[in-house]
C-alpha cells in the first residue's frame, strides 16, 4: 500500500516503473495513472498541463483524413468540458491557420503539422491504436477511424477520467512520457530471413528504365507484408541505408536470367528480386511475396539459400484470352498480348495446333518484339461489307522504335543550310543533315521532279524524285547507299499524254530521317490462310480500285520474316483478256474477281529487311481500265510489296501456285528501292516496277515477267525465265 501510494503521488504507472502503459491491447481501466493532483508548480518540465483553473490551454484539433463522426465527437468533447465548467476554443479541423501550441490532435493524415506530431498507424495496425505525448502536442490515433474514436473514447473516460458523475473539472495535467497503445494481432506474428528477423528490413528499389505506371505496386507490397505480419517496410535508396542494415532490393536489369525473373537470398541475407521485363516485375514480385510469407500461418521462415526463378521472357496469346479454335474472333486477344509484349520487350509465342479467326479490326496490331508463331494458324475472313469498310488497316505492323525527324518543304526553307543545299549524284556524305541526325540513321529524301513517266495503258505522270541512304552521325554515307540522284533547285518540262506543262521543282520538298534499330527483330513460323474479298452480284458494291490492306506492314530496320506461309481461299477464276477471250462471269453477265490487295508483305522505308523460307501466293489477274486510258490493263495483288526501301534481301522464296501460269497476278512489285537480293527463289515474277538500284538475283527462277527498271548494278547468276517474252 505504501508502494502504490507513493507511485501515485509520483504520477506513476502501477504497471510499470516509468509510467508508460505499453500493454497488449487489454484495457485495465487504470489510465496508466496519467491524472495527477493539481501541482502548483505549473514548470514541473515532466508535466504537460492541460486545464488550469477552468481554463483549458489546448484547441482540439481532427485530422485532415478523418470522418464526419469523428469530427462530431471533437466537438461533443468541446461541448462536454464546457459543461463541466471549462473555459476551450472550438474544435477545429487541421486545415486552420491559426495554429496553437498545445492541442490535442485526433486522427490521422494530418497536412498542416510537424511529421513528428503524426502518429504512425503501422505502429500498432489497423485494430490498434496509440495515444502519446509530443512536446505540448497530445496525439490520439487508430489503425482506421473507429479505432480511432475508441482510442479518443478511451483517453476521455480512462485518462481524463470524465464520466456520467463527474460535476466540474478545473485542473488536469499528463506526464509528458505518457504512452498508451494497443496492438493488433496478426497471423503472422513474425518473420525471419536466414535467421534475421524480417522487422527493421528496408524496402530499396533500382528500378531505372521501369515505366511510371508500375510504381503504384510498390506501396502495394509494403501494405500486403504488414497487413500479414504488422511489419512495414519502409522505403529508402541505397544511399539511406545504414551499414549493415538489411533490404528487400527490387532491381530492374537487362540480364535476370533465361527466364528473365529470379528472386533469392544473398549471402548478406537480402531478400533480392530481379527482372528483366517491367510490366510482368509487379505480378512476379507479389507471387512471391503472396507464396513465402503472406499466405502461411504461423511464424515464418525463409532459408538463406532461397532461390525462385518465374519464366515472363515470353508471353502467349493464350494467356490473354485467345481461344483459337478457328470460329471465335481472336483479334483483341493477340492485340492485347503484343501491346502487353512491347512495354517490356517479351517475345511472342503462338499456341501450338491452334488456328486464330479474325474478321473484322479497326486498328493494327503493334509489334516490337521478336515473335515465333510456333506452326499456329491464322484464318482471315475478308468477305462483306462490313470488312470493306475497314479493309485499310494492316492486320500487323512491325512498328519502329523512335519517332523519325521530319522536315518539309516549309521546315527546309526556313533551314538556309538546307534551303540552299544542292546533292550530286554519286555523293558519299550529306554534311548539311549532320545538325539533324542523332545516330546512323535512314534517310528518305524527295522533291517533285518527276521520274519514270509511263505511256499506254498503264499512262502516270512519274513518281517524285526520292532517295534512301544510311548516314552516319558525321554526314558520311555507306558505301552501299550513295546518292543515285541531283537534287537540286530547276524546271522540268513535263509531256506525256497527261500533262504538259513547265514544273519548277526545288532542291527537297520533304526530308525524313529514321534512327536505325540494330538490334534485330524475327517473324517467324506462321500460317496465315485468307478468304478473299470477291465482287459478286449480292454484295451491292463494286471493285473501284479499292485496295485492300490487312497484312503485315514493315515500318522497321532489320527484321526478318521467316517461314511464313500465306493461302488464299474462294479465290475466283476471273479475267477478260485483251483478245476478247472472257472468263469469270456469273449468271446475271456480272465480273466475278477478287478486289486487289496492296501486299501481304507491305515493306516501307527500311533498312535490312530479310524473308527466308516463305510460302506466298499469286492472285489471279483480272483486266479493266484504270480511268487514266481507255485501254484495258492487267489488274491484281501484290503478296510482296516494297517502298523505298535499301538492303532487301530474300532467300528461299515460292508463291504456291505454277509460276508459269499467266492468269496470276505478279507477286512481287517494288518502287524507289536499293540494293535488291534474291537467292533461291521461285517466284512467278521479278518486277522493279518504278525503279531500282543494284540487284543480285542467284539460283532462282522466275516466271513469264522479268522486269528491269533503275540503274546501278544488275548482277545474274545460275537464273532462268520459264515462260513469256517480258
Amino acid at each position: 500500500l505504501l508502494l502504490l501510494t507513493l507511485c501515485l503521488a509520483l504520477g506513476l504507472s502501477a504497471c510499470g516503473k516509468d509510467g508508460n502503459d505499453t500493454d497488449d491491447g487489454a484495457d485495465n481501466g487504470d489510465g496508466g495513472n496519467a491524472v495527477t493532483p493539481p501541482t502548483e508548480d505549473e514548470g514541473d518540465p515532466t508535466e504537460l498541463v492541460l486545464i488550469k483553473d477552468g481554463v483549458a490551454k489546448f484547441r482540439v484539433v481532427t485530422a485532415s483524413g478523418m470522418d464526419g463522426s469523428t469530427v462530431k465527437a471533437s466537438q461533443e468533447f468541446v461541448s462536454t468540458l464546457r459543461e463541466l465548467g471549462v473555459t476551450v476554443d472550438d474544435a477545429v479541423r487541421d486545415g486552420v491557420s491559426d495554429k496553437t501550441d498545445c492541442e490535442i490532435i485526433i486522427g490521422y493524415g494530418l497536412k498542416n503539422r510537424d511529421e513528428k506530431y503524426v502518429l504512425d498507424p503501422h505502429d500498432y495496425g489497423d485494430d490498434g491504436y496509440g495515444i502519446m505525448i509530443v512536446d505540448n502536442k497530445v496525439l490520439i490515433a487508430g489503425g482506421n477511424a473507429d479505432m480511432t474514436k475508441t482510442a479518443f473514447s478511451y483517453f476521455q473516460s480512462s485518462v481524463m477520467k470524465i464520466s456520467s458523475k463527474t460535476k466540474e473539472l478545473t485542473d488536469f495535467s499528463i506526464k509528458r512520457d505518457y504512452t498508451k497503445f494497443k496492438y493488433t494481432d496478426y497471423i503472422i506474428p513474425s518473420v525471419e530471413i536466414g535467421g534475421n528477423s524480417l522487422k527493421g528490413y528496408k524496402l530499396v528499389t533500382e528500378l531505372e528504365g521501369m515505366p511510371k505506371d508500375q510504381y503504384g505496386y510498390l506501396n502495394e507490397l509494403a501494405d500486403d507484408i504488414y497487413n500479414a505480419t504488422g511489419i512495414y517496410l519502409k522505403s529508402a535508396s541505397a544511399d539511406e541505408l545504414k551499414e549493415g542494415e538489411n533490404y528487400f532490393a527490387l532491381r530492374y536489369v537487362e540480364d535476370a536470367g533465361a527466364d528473365g525473373f529470379r528472386a533469392y537470398v544473398d549471402s548478406n541475407l537480402n531478400f533480392i528480386f530481379e527482372c528483366s521485363y517491367s510490366n510482368a516485375f509487379s505480378e512476379c514480385v507479389k507471387n512471391i511475396v503472396k507464396t513465402q510469407i503472406v499466405d502461411k500461418i504461423g511464424a515464418v521462415t525463409i532459408s538463406k539459400s532461397f532461390s525462385k526463378e518465374y519464366h515472363v521472357a515470353t508471353v502467349k496469346y493464350s494467356q490473354f484470352g485467345a481461344v483459337g479454335d478457328g470460329v471465335t474472333d481472336d483479334f483483341a486477344a493477340i492485340h492485347n498480348t503484343h501491346v502487353f509484349a512491347n512495354q517490356s520487350g517479351q517475345k511472342v509465342i503462338g499456341d501450338e495446333g491452334k488456328t486464330y479467326f479474325i474478321k473484322v479490326f479497326k486498328y493494327t496490331i503493334p509489334v516490337k518484339t521478336d515473335v515465333d508463331w510456333n506452326g499456329a494458324s491464322f484464318f482471315l475472313d475478308d468477305t462483306g461489307s462490313d470488312v470493306y469498310a475497314v479493309r485499310n488497316h494492316n492486320l500487323f505492323t512491325v512498328m519502329k522504335d523512335l519517332d523519325p525527324t521530319i522536315l518539309t518543304e516549309a521546315d527546309i526553307k526556313k533551314d538556309p543550310n538546307l534551303a540552299n543545299a544542292t546533292l550530286e549524284q554519286y555523293a558519299t556524305s550529306i554534311p548539311f543533315l549532320v545538325p539533324y541526325i542523332k545516330e546512323k540513321s535512314f534517310v528518305f529524301m524527295t522533291n517533285n521532279h518527276k521520274d519514270f513517266i509511263r505511256h499506254g495503258g498503264n499512262i502516270s505522270s512519274g513518281q517524285n524524285r526520292l532517295d534512301t541512304v544510311i548516314i552516319d552521325t558525321d554526314g558520311t554515307l555507306n558505301a552501299d547507299t550513295p546518292v543515285i540522284w541531283d537534287f537540286e533547285a530547276g524546271s522540268q518540262y513535263l509531256n506525256n499524254g497527261l500533262k504538259k506543262e513547265e514544273v519548277t521543282t526545288p532542291n527537297f520538298t520533304r526530308i525524313e530521317i529514321y534512327s536505325i534499330n540494330e538490334k534485330p527483330l524475327t517473324l517467324e513460323n506462321g500460317m496465315f490462310y485468307r478468304r478473299v474479298c470477291a465482287t459478286v452480284s449480292e454484295t451491292g458494291y463494286e471493285n473501284v480500285y479499292h485496295s485492300y490492306a490487312r497484312g503485315i506492314q514493315i515500318q522497321r530496320s532489320n527484321v526478318t520474316m521467316k517461314n511464313i506461309t500465306h493461302r488464299l481461299l474462294d479465290e475466283p477464276i476471273v479475267g477478260t483478256s485483251p483478245d476478247g477471250s472472257s472468263y469469270g462471269f456469273d449468271t446475271e453477265g456480272k465480273l466475278k474477281h477478287s478486289y486487289p490487295y496492296g501486299g501481304f508483305f507491305m515493306v516501307s522505308k527500311v533498312y535490312n529487311f530479310n524473308a527466308i523460307d516463305c510460302d506466298l501466293s499469286a492472285h489471279t489477274l483480272y483486266w479493266e481500265s484504270k480511268g487514266t486510258s481507255a485501254t484495258p490493263v492487267g489488274m491484281g495483288s501484290y503478296d510482296i510489296n516494297i517502298y523505298a526501301s535499301t538492303n532487301v534481301n530474300f532467300d528461299g522464296i515460292t508463291n504456291g501456285v505454277d509460276h508459269g501460269d499467266q492468269y496470276y497476278w505478279g507477286i512481287m512489285c517494288s518502287n524507289g528501292c536499293k540494293n535488291f537480293n534474291f537467292k533461291n527463289c521461285v517466284m512467278n515474277r521479278f518486277d522493279a516496277h518504278e525503279g531500282f538500284w543494284n540487284a543480285t538475283l542467284v539460283d532462282s527462277t522466275f516466271g513469264y515477267t522479268f522486269n528491269i527498271i533503275g540503274g546501278g548494278e544488275l548482277y545474274v547468276e545460275g537464273c532462268e525465265r520459264t515462260v513469256g517474252s517480258s
